[in-house]
């Protein structure tokens, strides 16, 4: 697998787990974070070494909380103008940290 991963600039990562977990290993191996590959992680998680290292990302949790409720409001009250399919786009908000280096 770290053959593989080397033959790459950057490695996203489905959570921040198995971003660190990458980072550690990649580290062991000699590869250099982020001069050889960056590396993104997913959560935010609250250990110290995403807080202090890990370039992550998060999903703004609030604002499709207080987008569904105004969209519920919207419907109870009878708006006609919403469909029976509403889409609501979310964009994640990324956290850069020093796991990540611009290309």
């Amino acid at each position: 697998i770290f053959r593989e991963l080397c033959r790459h600039t950057a490695v996203a990562c489905a959570n921040d787990y198995i971003a660190e977990t990458i980072v550690r290993a990649l580290r062991g191996k000699g590869i250099r974070v982020p001069e050889d590959v960056s590396v993104t992680g997913y959560d935010n998680s609250h250990n110290d070494f995403v807080q202090n290292e890990l370039t992550t990302a998060v999903v703004p949790e609030e604002k499709i909380v207080s987008s569904f409720l105004n969209l519920a409001q919207t419907r109870l009250a009878g708006d006609a103008g919403i469909g029976e399919t509403t889409l609501m786009l979310v964009r994640p908000i990324i956290i850069p940290r020093s796991s990540w280096r611009s290309v």
